[in-house]
């Protein structure tokens, strides 16, 4: 069986944002693995397997500052996911399970599947406090 191409899921995902919005390439960005900083992609990529490439994450404003955009949609079940819940003295880690309280924080858009993304949220949110 041959093997997918390193960049196989990046491929897919780059060809379902341009088939979306071509305004998405923006998002997308590469660099040589001894260069520090990535560089925009301004056309199709030539994916070459020694380069990296990444897309930004779609971001929110809050509180004028630009966060991860919290998930939309339903985690997979046993998915690990965060809270960003400014009210807690301590982020949690959760595991999905369809419960009334998974499915409310998703609705108020407080999950987040990363811990610096979610910590991130509870940073913006807590500026206004801060501000006074």
């Amino acid at each position: 069986m041959k093997t997918p191409h390193k960049h196989a899921a990046l491929i897919k995902q780059f060809a379902e944002d341009m088939a979306i919005d071509k305004e998405l390439i923006s998002k997308w960005k590469y660099r040589l693995p001894k260069d520090v900083y990535f560089t925009n992609v301004n056309y199709a990529p030539q994916w070459i397997e020694d380069y990296e490439y990444h897309r930004e994450p779609d971001t929110i404003t809050v509180n004028g500052v630009k966060v991860p955009k919290p998930c939309c949609e339903t985690p997979k079940e046993n998915a690990r996911y965060y809270v960003a819940d400014p009210t807690s003295n301590k982020l949690g880690q959760y595991t999905w399970r369809d419960t009334d309280t998974g499915f409310r924080w998703l609705q108020l858009g407080l999950i987040h599947l990363t811990k610096e993304a979610a910590q991130a949220h509870i940073d913006a949110i807590l500026l206004t406090s801060k501000k006074k």
